[in-house]
């Protein structure tokens, strides 16, 4: 007789002593029922002077999840006919495709170091942009209250933007650091699941920041063209009335765009329902990011954030300045 490796099978309905040499003889693991599709879909192999191999699967069969552990080590005497170990990874290989093609959890690592890193190239742009803009409005025009009200909230806009951008550079940037330590669970469906299960409070800070970011660029776009070109100024005394027609139309437009990339985002926000649902879910996180960590840092944050905001709204207050 030929050593052969030893290949227990175990899993929850079956007996620890169940192993594959107990197969019939005239019966083999490609020839197992087709209902046994495989769930998931990682399998490892490996060959060695010992002789041994190594497989890990997640079979759903008995109406339930079952793990069908493979192990062998060494050799012994078997009373059964060879063991044929191409048949075996032949039918290995197919199920891992049946896996695939059904329910596949992969490692997603790579797929997220590239979400992480390529969502930094259009921040820098927004950010970069946005600043040089903050320090473009030297403008000379008839000081009039419609001209500063849209220069000043073109200026809250562009610092938005800004901040939220560089909010984005530096969490995707620490977030990557994070990932090379491998301290998560990398396997998921796909790498959006995994983002969202072991970096959520980055993930949505991320996209959060991002977003917001961009919706203020645009807005900033807008209120820059309107006061740029006195649009609205119709209090000029070389106004001509087809400006005020430009301006209606350069807000309907930029509205209408405004309106169907929000109705887009919403619809790629899988987690929530919409832009405002995710900000309530980012408020609620920092909260209470800031009153369970130990470091003082966060919790003062918020407060001076708080602050920073009630000013600026009673700068916009008429009678409310200090």
């Amino acid at each position: 007789m030929v050593d052969q490796p030893a290949t227990p099978t175990y899993h929850k309905d079956m007996p620890a002593a169940a192993s594959l040499s107990e197969l019939p003889e005239n019966e083999s693991l490609s020839e197992l029922p087709q209902d046994d599709k495989y769930q998931h879909g990682y399998s490892r192999f490996n060959d060695s002077t010992r002789g041994g191999f190594v497989g890990g699967l997640a079979s759903r069969q008995y109406g339930g999840d079952i793990a069908l552990g493979i192990a062998g080590r060494g050799r012994r005497r078997s009373s059964v006919a060879p063991f044929d170990m191409m048949e075996f990874r032949a039918s290995m290989d197919a199920s891992k495709a049946n896996a695939q093609a059904e329910y596949c959890v992969l490692d997603q690592t790579a797929a997220a170091e590239s979400f992480l890193a390529s969502i930094r190239v259009p921040a820098s742009f927004l950010a970069a942009a946005s600043f040089s803009e903050m320090f473009d409005n030297d403008v000379e025009h008839n000081n009039s209250s419609i001209q500063l009200n849209l220069q000043a909230a073109c200026l809250i806009c562009q610092g938005l933007t800004f901040v939220l951008a560089t909010n984005v550079i530096i969490l995707s940037s620490s977030s990557l650091v994070r990932v090379l330590t491998a301290d998560f669970d990398p396997f998921a469906e796909n790498p959006y699941e995994m983002l969202f299960r072991e970096f959520h409070f980055e993930f949505v800070s991320i996209r959060w920041s991002f977003l917001v970011s961009l919706y203020g660029f645009l807005v900033a776009v807008t209120l820059k063209t309107l006061y740029q070109f006195e649009l609205f100024n119709i209090y000029a005394d070389n106004y001509e009335r087809y400006r005020l027609e430009l301006g209606i139309a350069v807000v309907l437009l930029m509205s209408a765009l405004y309106m169907q990339l929000s109705a887009y985002v919403n619809s790629t926000l899988i987690g929530w329902n919409g832009i405002m649902d995710m900000t309530i879910d980012m408020l609620k996180m920092l909260l209470k990011r800031g009153s369970e960590r130990k470091t003082w840092r966060e919790p003062t944050s918020l407060v001076v954030a708080i602050a920073g905001l009630a000013f600026l709204i009673l700068a916009f207050i008429p009678g409310a300045q200090i």
